[in-house]
């Protein structure tokens, strides 16, 4: 996801505003007096004594410290590929229910730890919860994509994908102040709710599709991005950087398998719900995508000549005419084939990766 191919804001206006408009209040609130930026925050004790609920709903419109703010903004800037995977309508109101399940978590528990003679913090950046719930999604629906690191076979460089750096800016926001921690738990657990429609929040809980028609009127046009230029090679300075582009498109293809999965699954009938598959991905389903702009074609290594010299990794099941030939799978064939990749390619690939769709896909992202 932090790669350098990179489509700015195309198709993520509501990601586009969230920034721009958290990011501009939040660098005028700085300039406040304190006592004016005191207005921002809330304590339980005050909300219960003077009944100032608007302290919440004013959390939420600014990040009071610069550092919280850079963090903020960058994973927003990465959730904007949620946006597209649901569409701007969709996220807007997983933002606002979200923001309303996470606010009202939040107040629960600080009241609790109030009642049970706990002191309780000052709570302010509200956001920081709305960021957390947006975890929930990017965890169950987003595949992991491995990152070629091009320094070699390092055991390490295997556990790398591109959703990583949002979890450790993730673990790195939870961190940052004392309230942190609770407004990320009560986010994630707001997350959870509204993925599974918990008391139809998911009906209930939307942004009013008159006030959506006016923003897409007055206030599209200000937010709304060009399409990026489509080159028919990826473009990069180094082979790595090649690599990251073909993972973050492979990554968006991925994406687009498992939407349209999902709506085959909503006309076939809703899943009921269940603890044990609670983060249970969706296959892709076997349908034709749209041409690629670069085609896949690392023979060289399938072939198994690298571009180090070296062999196959030894984790890579082997080959050799002492063992038996492997039967390719034609429903894994079929996945990575309308992930993009060639059929000749993706059938020697899986011959050599053992019919393992990970092992595969690493081998036909290498040339």
């Amino acid at each position: 996801m932090f790669s350098s191919g990179s489509s700015g804001f195309y198709k993520s206006p509501v990601s586009k505003a969230l920034l721009l408009i958290h990011g501009t209040s939040s660098l005028a609130y700085l300039l406040l007096r304190k006592d004016v930026q005191e207005l921002f925050t809330y304590r339980i004790d005050a909300i219960l004594q003077h009944s100032q609920l608007w302290r919440v709903m004013a959390s939420h419109l600014i990040v009071c410290e610069f550092h919280l703010l850079i963090l903020v903004l960058l994973l927003l800037y990465n959730f904007r590929m949620l946006e597209r995977r649901f569409g701007s309508y969709r996220f807007a109101s997983r933002i606002l229910a979200t923001s309303l399940l996470g606010s009202s978590l939040n107040l629960a528990t600080l009241g609790l730890l109030h009642w049970l003679g706990y002191s309780t913090p000052t709570v302010h950046s509200a956001l920081v919860g709305t960021v957390g719930s947006l975890f929930v999604p990017l965890f169950c629906d987003v595949p992991n994509i491995p990152v070629q690191s091009g320094i070699g076979d390092v055991p390490l460089t295997s556990l790398l994908t591109g959703k990583m750096l949002v979890y450790i800016l993730g673990i790195q926001l939870a961190v940052s102040s004392r309230c942190a921690p609770y407004q990320m738990l009560t986010g994630v657990v707001a997350g959870m709710l509204y993925r599974y429609n918990f008391l139809w929040t998911k009906t209930h809980l939307v942004v009013p599709r008159f006030l959506a028609s006016l923003a897409s009127r007055f206030m599209g046009p200000l937010f709304r991005s060009s399409p990026p230029a489509t080159d028919p090679y990826p473009q990069g300075a180094t082979i790595a950087l090649q690599r990251q582009i073909r993972a973050e498109y492979l990554e968006q293809r991925w994406m687009l398998l498992q939407t349209r999965q999902t709506r085959q699954n909503r006309q076939n009938g809703r899943t009921p719900f269940s603890p044990f598959n609670l983060f249970q991905r969706r296959q892709a389903i076997r349908r034709p995508l749209p041409p690629t702009p670069f085609q896949f074609s690392p023979m060289a290594e399938v072939n198994g000549n690298f571009a180090n010299g070296g062999s196959h990794s030894h984790n890579m099941p082997s080959t050799s005419a002492s063992q038996q030939p492997v039967i390719v799978s034609e429903d894994r064939v079929q996945q990575l084939v309308d992930m993009g990749f060639d059929n000749a390619a993706v059938r020697s690939a899986l011959q050599t990766a053992g019919n393992d769709v990970s092992r595969a896909t690493n081998i036909l992202l290498r040339e």
